[in-house]
């Protein structure tokens, strides 16, 4: 008997192993920009603006009067006056379980499907 090729343990562990990213989220924040990126010092940051453009800062950073990051575009500065609502990306639990439960319901059909293809066990 042959060893299980690798490739047939490959597609069940990424089905079971994508869900560990979770599903995220962005949620607004009412605490002042600053003070939020000092303290939790989140990876990005999505603002609107008073004009309604928005606007989303990676790795953000508070000087002065400014908020700053990357965006597309390049270097961007934006005045905290100017910030309308801040939001931050975090982790949504439905969206996550929600998650974890297709893949496990695709995983098991894949298996089922599998296993109801092998002639031996259909009594063939």
């Amino acid at each position: 008997m042959r060893p299980p090729s690798p490739h047939r343990r490959v597609l069940p562990m990424a089905f079971l192993l994508g869900p560990l990213g979770g599903c995220q989220s962005w949620q607004a924040t009412e605490v002042y920009p600053g003070v939020l990126i000092a303290e939790q010092r989140p990876d990005a940051v999505r603002i609107t603006l008073v004009d309604s453009s928005v606007v989303t800062f990676e790795r953000p950073t508070i000087v002065a009067d400014s908020i700053g990051g990357f965006t597309r575009t390049g270097n961007v500065r934006a005045a905290v006056e100017d910030v309308r609502t801040l939001e931050v990306r975090r982790a949504s639990v439905p969206k996550s379980l929600a998650f974890i439960v297709f893949h496990a319901a695709a995983v098991v059909s894949f298996v089922a499907i599998i296993v109801w293809l092998q002639p031996h066990y259909r009594g063939l």
